[in-house]
């Protein structure tokens, strides 16, 4: 769930999940394409995160969103349970995100 606004700007959803599949097989592939949707990330179960971009920069960029966001939901997981934002919420700082920030 998206519980920070940097996952609510960036990302603008949740961040899906991929089932396990086999490393080096055509599936994970096939697996990420069914399952990432429109999102710019997908974690891939007992494996890990998978980020996309027009480019290798916008890529990154999405890698290191998602590496920092994972860093902070954990240590709130530690210090309780994280909130989610509600998906109209989400929906406002993504477009204000895009629109008028993160060109």
């Amino acid at each position: 769930p998206v519980c920070l606004t940097a996952m609510a700007d960036f990302f603008g959803r949740d961040i899906p999940v991929g089932e396990l599949v086999l490393i080096g097989e055509e599936e994970m592939g096939k697996e990420i394409v069914r399952k990432i949707g429109n999102s710019k990330a997908i974690i891939m179960k007992n494996h890990g995160p998978f980020t996309i971009g027009k480019n290798v920069s916008e890529a990154l960029k999405a890698a290191i969103f998602l590496e920092e966001s994972a860093k902070t939901l954990i240590m709130a997981k530690i210090l309780g349970e994280p909130q989610s934002i509600p998906e109209s919420i989400v929906n406002k700082l993504h477009k204000n995100y895009i629109e008028k920030y993160g060109q």
